[in-house]
C-alpha cells in the first residue's frame, strides 16, 4: 500500500509540475512577443545610422578603412540584381563552363574542386593593401543554384570595394532538421583558424544568408568594430522594402569582429528549424552593451531569391518561448558547448565549403 502511495506521490507532483511549467510559458510567451515588438518599434525609431558606409560612390571612403591608395574602383551605387546573369557569371569567376555538366548533376552542380595545401584562399586586391581581412560565413544545405547566384553577384561587388576577403560556405550533411546556429558556430571556429594558420587572421566575420543580394555596391562588406555590430540587410524586396520589417532584428547579412562574436558565445547551438536564432543573437549583443549599427536609406537594400521552404528547415513553433530565457542560458549555449563534426572539406576557386554533422535534436519535428 506505502508503494502505491509513494508512486501515486511522484505523479501527482509531476502533474503539478508540468501544470505549472505549461501556465509559466503560456503567461511568458505574449510578453515575449510584446518584447519583440517593442524592441522593432525602437530600432526603427531609433537606430542609429551607419556613418562609416558612404551614401554616393563619387564619395572617397572613410580613411580609417583603407590604407593610403586603396580606394574603391568603378562604384555604381544602386546595381542592377540579375538572376541569370549572375549565375552566368559565376561559372566565368570560376573558370568553369558547362550548363551541360551542370544539368548532369540535376542543379547541384558547382564545378570542379581544386587541390589546396592551404585550408581556404584569401583574395587580395592587386593595388592595395586594406586594412581589414575579411571572412564571409554562408549557412548552406540543398541551394546550389542560390549560391551560384549569390557569389556571383557578390564577388564583383568585393572585388570593386578593394575587399580582402575569403568565402567560407558552411553545409550541414544528413536529413536531420537544419541548425543555423550550430552551422555559423562551426564555421567561424574553423575559419579563424583557417586565418591564423595561414599568418592572416580574420578582422571581420560577415553572416549571409545565401538568397539575399546586395543591391548598392557602396554597402561596404567590413565591420565598424569596438562596440558596435554591423547589420546590413535593413531593407528586403520580400517586404516592400520596409525598414526592419516584420519583426526582423540582426538576421539576413551580420558583420561582427571575432572578439565581439566570442564575447557574445557565438549563436546559439539549440534553436532547430526556421525561427528566433537571429532574436537570440540580438539579445546576446544587448547584454554586452553593443550597438547595432544599419546603413542610411537607400542602402541597406536586399533582393530576396524566391525559393520553397526546405523541408528539412520547417518553423519550429518551440523556439519562440526559449526567448523568455535567453537572459539564463546564453552564456551556456553556443561556443562554449558546440559539439559537431566536420566530415568533409571541398575547395572550389572562390570559396572552401564546409561540411558539418551539426547532430540531431532530442525532438522530433513533423516536416
Amino acid at each position: 500500500m506505502s508503494l502505491i502511495w509513494k508512486i501515486f506521490c511522484k505523479v501527482k507532483i509531476w502533474r503539478t509540475f508540468c501544470t505549472t511549467l505549461f501556465f509559466v510559458v503560456a503567461l511568458l510567451y505574449p510578453i515575449n512577443r510584446l518584447h519583440i515588438e517593442v524592441t522593432r518599434q525602437k530600432i526603427a525609431s531609433q537606430a542609429v545610422s551607419n556613418k562609416r558606409t558612404i551614401i554616393e560612390s563619387v564619395h572617397p571612403v572613410d580613411n580609417g578603412y583603407y590604407l593610403k591608395g586603396c580606394e574603391q574602383q568603378k562604384l555604381k551605387g544602386s546595381i542592377e540584381v540579375d538572376l541569370e546573369n549572375a549565375e552566368q557569371n559565376y561559372w566565368v569567376l570560376s573558370n568553369s563552363t558547362s550548363p551541360v555538366e551542370e544539368a548532369s548533376y540535376n542543379g547541384t552542380f558547382l564545378g570542379p574542386t581544386i587541390r589546396r595545401d592551404f585550408a581556404a584562399d584569401i583574395y587580395q586586391p592587386s593595388l592595395c593593401r586594406p586594412q581589414q581581412t575579411i571572412a564571409i560565413i554562408i549557412p548552406f544545405r540543398r541551394r546550389e543554384y542560390h549560391l551560384r547566384t549569390l557569389l556571383g553577384h557578390l564577388i564583383p561587388v568585393l572585388r570593386r570595394q578593394q575587399i580582402r576577403y575569403s568565402i567560407f560556405v558552411v553545409e550541414q550533411t544528413g536529413e536531420e532538421i537544419f541548425n543555423k546556429g550550430r552551422l555559423m558556430n562551426t564555421a567561424f571556429n574553423f575559419a579563424a583558424e583557417a586565418g591564423r594558420t595561414m599568418g592572416t587572421p580574420f578582422d571581420c566575420f560577415i553572416f549571409q544568408d545565401v538568397d539575399l543580394l546586395v543591391e548598392n555596391d557602396t554597402l561596404l562588406y567590413r565591420c565598424s568594430g569596438d562596440k558596435q555590430v554591423d547589420h546590413l540587410s535593413t531593407r528586403i524586396n520580400k517586404f516592400d522594402y520596409e525598414y526592419v520589417c516584420c519583426g526582423m532584428t540582426v538576421g539576413g547579412v551580420l558583420a561582427l569582429q571575432e572578439s565581439q562574436f566570442r564575447k557574445i558565445n557565438g549563436y546559439p547551438n539549440s534553436y532547430w528549424g526556421w525561427g528566433a536564432e537571429d532574436d537570440d543573437i540580438n539579445k546576446r549583443l544587448e547584454y554586452k552593451g553593443y550597438k547595432v549599427v544599419r546603413p542610411e536609406s537607400p542602402l541597406g537594400r536586399f533582393t530576396m531569391i524566391k525559393h520553397e521552404r526546405d523541408k528539412q528547415n520547417p518553423k519550429n513553433y518551440l523556439n519562440i518561448p526559449k526567448m523568455a530565457f535567453v537572459w539564463y542560458s546564453w552564456e551556456d549555449d553556443g561556443l562554449i558547448n558546440l559539439k559537431t563534426k566536420i566530415v568533409g572539406i571541398e575547395k572550389y576557386p572562390l570559396f572552401t565549403k564546409i561540411l558539418v554533422d551539426v547532430g540531431a535534436p532530442v525532438f522530433t519535428l513533423h516536416t
